[in-house]
């Protein structure tokens, strides 16, 4: 008997993703010095996503000039790296958008495998929401040979006013999710279909997809 181990000497520095996201907490807040809560910046390292704050201050040596900076809050590996991502934004029943809920993101990984996570103020974790994946389908359409399968990661891109996102597949096919509209289907889906925890309702989130 045989056995393969891997153990990973240091964290990922290359950056793969960047992309702005109120994800820990909701537009239109404020900091505490009054001013009002810029949007995270969210940067993914193959397998390791992390959380910058941007941070404004006025020193007293720089007279009147505003000076900002980055200050990393968080950072989480993830199970697998990251082929792609997206911000899912929020909206409510009327279409306009959601400012008491904070982003959700849309994450790709190989095989055409998408989840969708959130954050947790109550333990300062990322959640996911809901899982989605689409192997059925790119077996019936019929998969690229090995050789091509490393060239054809899932794209996933999601509409500016949180309506809906989609997902291209490496067969070329497209899932298209549709996003949910307000409390009501988070309320009733607060758990998922194994029982576990499926999202702090306080996001923004996902209701059904279609391929």
């Amino acid at each position: 008997m045989s056995f393969s181990i891997c153990k990973e000497l240091h964290a990922p520095t290359g950056v793969e993703f960047c992309v702005s996201a109120y994800l820990t907490h909701v537009k239109g807040g404020e900091n505490g010095d009054g001013g009002p809560f810029l949007p995270d910046l969210i940067v993914v390292k193959e397998a390791l996503l992390e959380v910058y704050a941007v941070r404004r201050s006025m020193p007293a040596n720089c007279g009147d000039a505003e000076v900002s900076k980055l200050e990393l809050i968080a950072e989480y590996p993830l199970h697998g790296t990251v082929q792609s991502i997206s911000v899912l934004q929020p909206r409510s029943i009327t279409n306009s958008k959601d400012t008491t809920k904070r982003d959700a993101l849309l994450l790709t990984f190989a095989e055409a495998k998408l989840s969708v996570v959130e954050f947790d103020p109550t333990d300062c974790r990322l959640c996911t929401s809901s899982l989605h994946a689409y192997e059925k389908a790119i077996s019936g359409a019929g998969l690229a040979a090995p050789p091509l399968r490393p060239l054809l990661a899932p794209y996933v891109t999601s509409d500016p006013n949180g309506r809906c996102a989609a997902v291209l597949l490496p067969t070329a096919g497209l899932a298209f999710l549709e996003s949910a509209q307000d409390a009501t289907f988070l309320a009733e889906t607060s758990t998922n279909q194994a029982g576990g925890r499926a999202g702090t309702g306080q996001s923004a989130a996902i209701a059904s997809s279609y391929v």
